[in-house]
């Protein structure tokens, strides 16, 4: 009996271990990475390469899983332990009853431990907020006055300049010059057609294209940053649902 108890220790004593190397290298992990991040002082937006900061979250749904698959697993072995102790237990003489009975009480604790840290893992992109969804509501509508209005002051004052060399006047965004630069930055995946440089009936008026090509990248580069990292997407299929149900919605 009590090598039975031994061998149920032994188990214990590689998952407690696991636990620690997971959670010991994790801890030092995001020390590095946000140390690293910190002394290259990486901007947050309009960032056109790829960063370490984007490469964390890339695929960041099917790590959550993985780390949940991982840990319902435990909880289920340690179930398991318990059982086995529980048995034990009802066999067990008066002089092992005190050792078994704090081997049951270990495993409980480790099963909540399990437990508590299965829903951290769910819940730790979600931040608690006071505030009224008037007043976040109204904190949006602040943000996109504060960008049109910047991106509409550039664009008219651009619109004034005048060349000094003998090239022909930028009246449209068709006549902007290095014109794969520009498509690449808009349109990295290729371009579309109705775009910003193009509409349906030609080229936009250079004033209107600077607005709304920069308004077009803040905004692009608000929500790959800020937004998505801490609103997770959905997988494909379940977006792809809720896409139908937001069309069907609006219609």
């Amino acid at each position: 009996m009590r090598a039975r108890i031994l061998q149920s220790n032994r188990s214990a004593s590689r998952l407690s271990k696991k636990d620690e190397d997971v959670s010991g290298g994790g801890a030092v992990g995001q020390k590095k990475g946000a140390k690293a991040h910190t002394g290259r002082g990486e901007p947050i937006l309009l960032v056109m390469d790829p960063t370490d900061r984007d490469k964390y979250w890339e695929n960041r749904l099917e790590k959550t899983d993985r780390q949940l698959g991982g840990l319902n697993h435990e909880v289920e072995t340690y179930k398991k332990r318990l059982k086995d102790l529980e048995a034990i237990q009802a066999q067990a003489s008066p002089q092992e009853q005190p050792h078994v009975q704090r081997e049951i009480e270990r495993t409980q604790r480790a099963i909540r431990r399990s437990i508590d840290a299965s829903a951290l893992l769910r819940t730790h992109l979600q931040v608690s907020d006071d505030k009224e969804p008037g007043e976040i509501a109204a904190a949006f509508r602040s943000v996109n006055r504060a960008i049109d209005d910047l991106c509409r002051d550039i664009g008219e004052d651009m619109a004034k300049l005048r060349s000094t060399s003998k090239s022909p006047p930028i009246k449209t965004s068709l006549d902007v010059r290095r014109m794969p630069i520009v498509k690449q930055i808009l349109y990295p995946q290729g371009l579309t057609n109705p775009s910003l440089i193009e509409s349906s009936s030609g080229g936009r008026p250079i004033d209107e294209f600077v607005e709304f090509a920069l308004q077009f990248l803040i905004n692009r580069d608000i929500d790959y940053h800020i937004f998505q990292p801490f609103h997770p997407l959905l997988k494909p299929e379940a977006n792809g649902y809720v896409s139908e149900l937001y069309e069907g919605t609006r219609r």
